[in-house]
């Protein structure tokens, strides 16, 4: 059974406030918008991951929260640090192939350029990476460079 690796942008958020860092950036009504339009779309697809990791940052945290309650998923937000906007692809790689841990699909809610830095690794070619956009990775065998298939992108733009 295929690896599932599903990467998704968090929603558009708001501006940093002044003296305020970019970490606490919340979403804007708009992106909450675009998330909670993306988990009823899933949903319907009974949309059911095995582990869902955010960045600690702040919008990435509400919008895997807003995929969670949307779609009805059971599994539970862990926060990763490999998940904010400038980490490398392998850091974050290396932990979901871990020995011992079989997951057969993962959400990961992130940034960019990250998001778009592990679709390139993966598969060669980096989509469109909007905020709110979910692309889906197939990995059969071991998660390395060039060993995904890019399978589904799902922008804003087509949920509305």
């Amino acid at each position: 059974m295929p690896l599932l690796l599903d990467l998704l942008r968090h929603g558009d958020a708001l501006r940093a406030p002044d003296g305020g860092h970019d970490a606490e950036r919340a979403l804007s009504p708009a992106g909450r918008d675009t998330i909670a339009r993306l988990a009823t779309h899933l949903r319907a697809e009974r949309f059911s991951p095995d582990r869902i990791l955010a960045s600690p940052y702040r919008r990435a945290r509400e919008s895997a929260e807003l995929l969670r309650a949307g779609t009805g998923a059971h599994a539970a937000i862990d926060i990763a640090e490999a998940l904010t906007p400038d980490r490398d692809p392998e850091e974050v790689l290396t932990d979901l192939a871990a020995p011992g841990v079989t997951i057969w699909h993962v959400v990961l809610v992130s940034h960019q350029p990250l998001v778009g830095r592990i679709a390139s690794y993966l598969t060669g070619t980096e989509p469109e990476f909007s905020a709110g956009t979910l692309v889906r990775i197939e990995l059969h065998g071991e998660i390395a460079r060039g060993a995904g298939r890019l399978v589904r992108v799902i922008h804003p733009r087509d949920l509305i």
